[in-house]
């Protein structure tokens, strides 16, 4: 959702799978953030399994509890940047709009 309102990188490569990346073509800094991003997309694509039998309960008692969605993650997500002088920064040093191709 950030880079749908926020683009900012003067170039964007979609690749596949993360091994047709060409890593020696990439400097030090994108290949960190690159390796950083597969572990995340491990996480998350991992079959996640969590006891909820409290959690039920507790909703079977009437406690409310609203599940995430993508308007609500949105918003956390603009109240986070628009408070962040590091992501302010880096918004004003690049591109409204980056180049898109397909590797």
């Amino acid at each position: 959702m950030f880079f749908d309102q926020h683009p900012r990188p003067a170039e964007v490569r979609f690749h596949d799978r993360i091994d047709e990346v060409p890593l020696t073509s990439l400097p030090r800094s994108q290949r960190a953030l690159l390796r950083l991003a597969q572990v995340n997309l491990d996480i998350a694509d991992h079959d996640w399994r969590f006891a909820t039998t409290s959690l039920d309960h507790m909703v079977a008692a009437g406690v409310p509890f609203v599940d995430a969605t993508l308007e609500t993650v949105h918003r956390c997500q603009e109240s986070y940047f628009a408070a962040s002088r590091r992501l302010i920064r880096y918004r004003s040093a690049r591109p409204a709009q980056p180049d898109i191709a397909r590797a």
